[in-house]
């Protein structure tokens, strides 16, 4: 089971977030970007993608919870089915 975190808004929002936050050298925003654009590559790869919008965080954590209990429901079902 894998889950991906994405920020609301995308890469744009991501990158308006680490600019928001504090002062950094080009170089070092660079290499965020291109961090950034590898991570997000990435999300297709993943079994869920839950959006997290700022300051959301209990949801993102619900939405976490709920896939897992759907998860192992399913895979108890299968079990009993196959019994």
């Amino acid at each position: 089971l894998s889950i991906f975190l994405t920020p609301a808004g995308g890469a744009e929002s991501l990158a308006h977030r680490i600019l928001g936050r504090s002062p950094i050298s080009d170089d070092e925003l660079a290499r965020r970007f291109k961090s950034m654009k590898k991570e997000l590559e990435q999300a297709k790869f993943y079994d869920y993608k839950i959006v997290v919008i700022e300051g959301e965080i209990e949801k993102m954590v619900i939405d976490a919870e709920k896939i897992i209990f759907s998860e192992l429901t399913n895979k108890r079902q299968v079990a009993r089915n196959s019994e």
